[in-house]
């Protein structure tokens, strides 16, 4: 990360706005980008800069936008990653939000800098259970009339090859936020949801049901008639995870193919199918999903099928950021076997705090190990040599 605050921490000219006339491939990872004829791609090892050939952009305040890697990240450590990126940048961040980006899971920040002002954006982007990029974008403040824009439409130009096909949005560039963050304790599910979003539950079924929509007082139109609506099964020892997908599509229209997929570590099926045995016709998207212990958790996300296009980017950026909750499971399965030592003593020169979700939770998000810490109690990061997190008593 050291190359990526150099990138970030530094002066920037006022030019004018050019149309989006070349393209680069990222081609370590199948990403494009498209940008104006006088700016080139400039790249160091695993860092791309985009910049205008005629301006000095050294000092990190642009108008510059990098693309790079996040190494040793997995879909469920965003925040442990952006919160390495914020300490160690001169800038001031925003609170993360989670969103989809051309059907991809993000975590996304605003940043600012003083001495000169400039302002930007930074987005972690999930390609995949063991890759996740970044894309951060810097102007100062005086120009940013001049090149915000510009900046803005290079980073809606992204592509990622043929990867955002299939079930996700067909929409070239979606870009969703989901500021609605609700742990369902009975799964230990995470669920991101748009703003004015309502939840239920109805446990007086034989499982318990949830049910999502939005506020139907802060909503017009077809959004009204948008719903998730989830349940957990019993797993079923005989059935593999497809049979138990067309046993439940059986009364129904399909409408697409299954689709095996992982949702943070987590095996699933998801497909499309209509329901027209009444008026009004409704499109729906199910997912199963395997939980940690077990059970199969099945999601169906709804929507009029005249208006399911413009649900389908918003369903997408949902499932992708789904995730289980590491307190409620205390440990989440993972893919390493390394042992990873705990200890309750601080190192001479400790730094100050890493993270705290809050004053009595801890999560250790690489392995999803969950803590109950006494008040006024701190973590700190280690070296991965001697230790690799300390908890710290006042």
């Amino acid at each position: 990360m050291i190359l990526l605050t150099s990138l970030l921490t530094g002066a920037m000219v006022s030019g004018a706005q050019a149309p989006l006339t070349d393209d680069y491939t990222w081609e370590k990872h199948g990403v494009s980008i498209s940008h104006p004829a006088d700016w080139s791609v400039v790249q160091k090892d695993t860092v791309l800069s985009v910049r205008p050939d005629a301006l000095d952009v050294g000092d990190g305040r642009g108008p510059e936008l990098v693309l790079f890697d996040v190494p040793f990240t997995r879909p469920n450590q965003l925040f442990t990653a952006l919160s390495d990126i914020m300490r160690g940048s001169d800038a001031t961040f925003g609170t993360p939000s989670h969103g989809s980006f051309n059907g991809y899971a993000t975590l996304s920040a605003g940043m600012t800098w003083t001495n000169p002002d400039a302002v930007g954006t930074i987005t972690l982007i999930v390609l995949d259970e063991d890759t996740v990029i970044g894309v951060a974008y810097v102007v100062r403040t005086s120009d940013e009339a001049a090149y915000l824009p510009l900046l803005q439409a290079m980073q809606a130009s992204l592509s990622f090859g043929a990867k955002a096909a299939g079930l996700e949005s067909s929409i070239s560039v979606a870009s969703v936020q989901l500021p609605q963050r609700y742990v369902w304790e009975d799964t230990g599910l995470v669920l991101y949801l748009p703003d004015n979003w309502m939840v239920e539950l109805d446990p007086t079924s034989d499982t318990e049901t949830l049910i999502a929509t939005p506020d139907p007082d802060a909503v017009t139109g077809d959004a009204r008639y948008h719903i998730l609506q989830a349940a957990t099964l019993d797993s079923v020892d005989d059935m593999d995870l497809r049979e138990v997908a067309e046993a439940a599509a059986l009364e129904y229209t399909l409408t697409s193919n299954l689709e095996d997929i992982s949702v943070n570590g987590m095996d699933g099926v998801t497909y499309e199918m209509r329901d027209d045995s009444s008026e009004p016709v409704l499109h729906l998207r199910p997912l199963l999903l395997v939980l940690p212990d077990g059970r199969l958790s099945l999601l169906i996300f709804a929507a009029r099928d005249s208006a399911w296009e413009s649900f389908r980017p918003v369903v997408s950026a949902m499932i992708s950021s789904i995730e289980h909750d590491a307190v409620t499971s205390s440990l989440l399965p993972g893919d390493s076997t390394d042992t990873r030592a705990l200890v309750s003593r601080a190192p001479f020169g400790a730094p100050s705090p890493w993270r705290q979700d809050t004053p009595e939770q801890f999560v250790w998000e690489e392995y999803g190990i969950g803590f109950t810490l006494p008040e006024g109690w701190v973590d700190f990061p280690g070296d991965g040599q001697e230790y690799d997190i300390a908890l710290v008593s006042p």
